[in-house]
């Protein structure tokens, strides 16, 4: 790595590795929430994390858009409560235009009133996307309840009134560009093909004349708390009761021996491999989920714990062994072999988290954000090598003591939560901690034969020959084992059943080796395997650094070849399938909710029609008989195939393939029929729930697929209308960008599922039909008709008229680099090499880039006009005040849009609402249908 300081204080960090052309780029500007001191005004880190895509004066209004996309640029930005990061990945060829247009938003950020009051709009949407999400209103409640002076009272996103005061702070917003965004508090991170000395020459060119001027906020001082705090959340929506143990921490000091003997509790007391988490998780079952949080911070923030809870008269009970853990953390000092297996894990998670250009910038960011530079990393290791038990009982002392602890409750406002905690318990009545399980620990169930016992079959050969990506200079290694079972082969009536099988295998026992002993072997490598089902497959994939790929080969190959189908991780794994069902998907996240609405509807009458997960009463049908017979009628060597990638030595190809040989022979048969019927007209599932948006999603079956030149030319159209996450998309510009209405609008050709957690699409998801699918993120739901019939016309609109000549190839121009991007790890490039095998497809991503260089514009628009319409659509909304939504799409009224008050929107822009309020909407009341949220996916 090599340093160099301009003049003017800005920083910049050159990593050079390879990285087959690619290039991340990183501006780290020092400044978050913490510095909104002045009231009225938080949150703006964050809205300014917004504006600076707005363009600058030598890139205006959609210039800087323009420019990213023609280079395919992966661009994208977030805030914290520290630092804001702006971060691009490109080819490298593209850096000298990247640095120009970058440096320029930089000094010379340029946007006007109306653009502003838009932006204002799309971030209270995003806000208001985020209030269904109990995660978000708990942070919310426990920040403000826990600080008194310092700003991380408040959190990233502000105060709801500041944010809805957003609009009427344009001049405000100008004062805070010039005051932060100075080179001072600004270090760049460039990492990847790069010749160290042009990227020197660039930034100095670039930046040289940037002018100085950052002048620190005074952040308030916390004062020492005295006193424990509580807080009750009630939450509208429904949700297992979370409750938050937190204490007043630290910050960052890399070389305080206490400090980072501190952060090595969250893993010692509350981790998968903790007493406690064995005790509450796995064996009494009466947490869902136990999450420990010691994060990094500027200035002294929250450390703790949180815990979803099953049943909420006993918060309080587990609250008291929460405190009781703390207790004996202050009173008896740790084993000094579990000390050494969480500096083994912090050691190879860090190792295993650097593989890509935008890896090593992305994890470097934080650290140069908090630190001002990189050696803080360094000595933070050093620091963690010096840690004993004594240093964490002394942290433990000095931090988590119950005048610095905050405890905060969420809960559906409907239930009823006892009362505060009794004082836990001295540490010398304490009741001994659970004991952790030796590595050679099998769970009970596997003293008992299961009910059919099943002959070890005799070793045999893999029907499918292995997928081997051999990457010498990869420290990782990329395990990847799929099998041809996915949701489609449930039985009727018991839905759920291929991802129940699979989480036995992904989180269970084996016959071996008990849950607890499995992670307590997994976690010194900073490894770990998991189970994913879709339609069609099942994917049990891991990763581990290559010092340990024999040790984790055994684990995961046993994971499944011999699981134990244990009846507490059966019972276990049952219920977190029906709390996501009932909690999660119906209360979380509407979007999602929506997406698997309309997929319902879609394939109604096919095997694709439930979701993986199935539906709450056949998860109560299915028995552990069933999880039993439904494994050995599938997980045959005949049904499965493997997958390898990375570093690994010769001989582990042909030692996996044999071990996974030992399944028993057998064809399950053929994949049952997909035919999903056409929609005709536009059918609309409205589904009734509390909350203060609309999510929107619509679609309808396609019958293209990978390898053919029609699909490529359709996959270029959909990404012009509404590329994923990515501002190029036009439904993104005409409804979020031009209106503000909410936090994105996208388009695909592909299932692509949890699209709100990633970036780029997922592999394992490989599937014989699809959906033409539009997803509309939540809209205000006074907006919701307008939005619905914007983006219904922008598809009308496609369909008839196709791409112009300069849309495909400025497009085609963006995605042939774009593409580069969806597998820079050898784990996502083994992933698409495994789903090629299902397609038949030799080297999907290449041909795409291939194909799509030759494509022209008519065979582009031929796969538009044959496939692309809005006439025959299944719509899916989630709203509260459905029969109120549904009267408006019978009566098909005008739908006018409405701007904040002093917004001012281009002439072209207020004639086209005139247009687009009015747009048809041909809905009759027989094509509506309403269903309560409670009775999604019940039955």
């Amino acid at each position: 790595m090599k340093r160099l300081t301009l003049e003017n204080g800005l920083k910049l960090l050159m990593i050079p590795l390879p990285a087959d052309g690619l290039v991340s780029y990183w501006s780290v500007v020092r400044t978050g929430s913490r510095d909104e001191v002045e009231a009225g005004v938080t949150g703006f880190a964050h809205f300014f994390e917004h504006m600076m895509f707005r363009g600058s004066e030598n890139f205006p209004g959609s210039a800087y858009d323009e420019i990213i996309s023609g280079i395919g640029a992966d661009a994208n930005a977030y805030t914290t409560d520290d630092y804001t990061a702006y971060h691009l990945s490109f080819i490298a060829e593209d850096l000298p235009k990247v640095v120009e247009v970058e440096a320029d938003r930089f000094q010379r950020l340029a946007y006007d009133e109306p653009g502003f009051k838009t932006e204002a709009g799309a971030v209270y949407g995003e806000y208001r996307k985020g209030r269904t999400s109990p995660w978000s209103v708990l942070y919310e409640k426990l920040q403000d309840a826990a600080f008194d002076a310092h700003t991380y009272k408040h959190t990233t996103m502000g105060f709801e009134a500041d944010i809805q005061k957003m609009p009427e702070r344009f001049a405000y917003s100008k004062t805070f560009y010039q005051r932060y965004y100075r080179p001072e508090n600004v270090v760049i991170v460039v990492a990847g093909d790069i010749d160290t000395a042009a990227v020197e020459k660039l930034v100095m060119q670039r930046y040289g004349d940037w002018k100085p001027g950052y002048v620190a906020p005074e952040v308030p001082v916390e004062p020492e708390q005295t006193a424990a705090r509580r807080v009750d959340v009630p939450f509208d929506g429904k949700t297992l009761p979370m409750l938050a143990v937190m204490f007043k921490g630290d910050r960052l000091q890399p070389g305080d021996t206490t400090m980072i003997a501190a952060q090595t509790i969250g893993e010692l007391a509350f981790g998968e491999t903790s007493p406690l988490y064995k005790k509450l998780v796995l064996d009494e079952q009466r947490v869902e989920r136990l999450y420990a949080s010691f994060d990094d911070q500027r200035d002294p923030g929250l450390w703790g714990v949180l815990a979803m809870v099953k049943d909420p008269g006993d918060v309080r009970a587990v609250e008291r062994e929460i405190m009781a853990t703390v207790a004996d953390l202050r009173e008896r000092p740790v084993e000094a072999a579990r000390l050494a297996a969480v500096r083994s894990n912090m050691k190879y998670g860090f190792l295993s988290s650097m593989t890509t250009p935008d890896e090593v910038a992305g994890h470097l960011a934080p650290i140069v954000a908090l630190t001002g530079d990189v050696t803080a990393v360094d000595e933070r290791f050093a620091t963690l090598d010096r840690v004993t038990p004594a240093d964490v009982q002394a942290a433990a002392a000095k931090y988590l003591t119950v005048a610095r602890s905050t405890v905060a409750t969420l809960h559906s406002r409907d239930q009823a939560i006892p009362e505060a905690a009794a004082p836990a318990p001295a540490p010398s009545e304490a009741p001994a901690p659970s004991v952790a399980p030796t590595p050679t620990d099998a769970p009970a169930a596997v003293a008992t034969p299961p009910a059919t016992p099943v002959e070890a079959a005799p070793a045999g050969t893999l029907k499918a020959a292995p997928v081997l990506l051999p990457v010498p200079t990869d420290p990782l290694v990329a395990f990847e084992i799929q099998v041809k079972v996915g949701s489609q082969d449930d039985p009727p009536g018991k839905e759920g059943l291929a991802a129940l099988t699979a989480a036995l295998i992904g989180d269970g026992s084996t016959r071996q080796l008990a849950y607890e002993a499995i992670l307590g072997r997994l976690f010194p490598m900073a490894a770990g395997y998991g189970a994913a089902v879709d339609r069609e497959l099942t994917v049990i994939r891991g990763q581990v650094h290559r010092d340990f790929e024999a040790a984790f080969g055994d684990l995961i190959v046993a994971a499944v070849t011999e699981p134990a189908f244990a009846e507490a991780d059966f019972e276990r794994l049952k219920s977190e399938a029906k709390s996501y069902i009932e909690n999660t998907l119906r209360f979380t996240s509407d979007e999602e909710l929506g997406k698997a609405v309309l997929y319902q509807a879609a394939f109604a009458g096919t095997p694709y029609a439930h979701i993986e997960d199935g539906t709450v009463a056949a998860l109560d049908a299915i028995t552990l008989d069933d999880v039993r017979a439904f494994y050995r009628a599938h997980y045959t060597r005949d049904n499965v195939a493997l997958g390898l990638g990375g570093g690994y030595t010769a001989e582990l190809p042909a030692k996996i393939a044999a071990a996974l040989g030992r399944l028993p022979a057998g064809d399950p048969g053929p994949a049952p029929e997909i035919e999903p019927t056409a929609p005709k007209g536009r059918q609309v599932t409205i589904v009734e729930k509390p909350g203060p948006s609309t999510a929107i999603s619509f679609g309808y079956p396609i019958d293209v697929h990978r390898g053919s030149r029609e699909f490529y030319a359709l996959w270029l159209a959909t990404s012009w209308l509404g590329e994923h996450r990515n501002s190029v998309s036009h439904l993104y510009q005409v409804i979020r960008e031009e209106r503000g209405m909410n936090y994105g609008d996208y388009a695909y050709i592909e299932a692509f599922p949890n699209g709100g957690r990633r970036q780029v699409p997922p592999t394992g998801v490989a599937r014989r039909a699809q959906l033409f699918e539009v997803w509309i993120r939540p809209v205000k739901e006074d907006q919701a008709l307008f939005a619905l019939r914007a983006a219904l016309r922008e598809v009308e609109l496609l369909g008839e008229r196709g791409l112009s000549p300069q849309q495909f190839e400025g497009h085609r121009r963006f995605l042939v680099k774009y593409l580069l991007h969806f597998a820079e790890t050898t784990a996502a490039k083994l992933g698409y090499a495994v789903d090629d095998r299902f397609y038949a497809v030799d080297g999907h991503l290449a041909l795409a880039r291939k194909t799509m260089a030759q494509l022209t514009l008519e065979e582009v628009n031929a796969a538009v006009k044959r496939w692309v319409q809005a006439k025959d659509v299944h719509i899916a909304l989630v709203t509260e005040h459905a029969q109120a939504l549904a009267d408006a799409l019978v009566a098909g009224g005008p739908s006018p849009m409405s701007y904040p008050a002093g917004s001012e929107k281009a002439p072209e822009t207020l004639a086209e609402d005139v247009i687009i309020q009015a747009w048809p909407l041909g809905v009759a009341r027989e094509q509506v249908k309403i269903v309560p949220v409670s009775e999604v996916f019940e039955r």
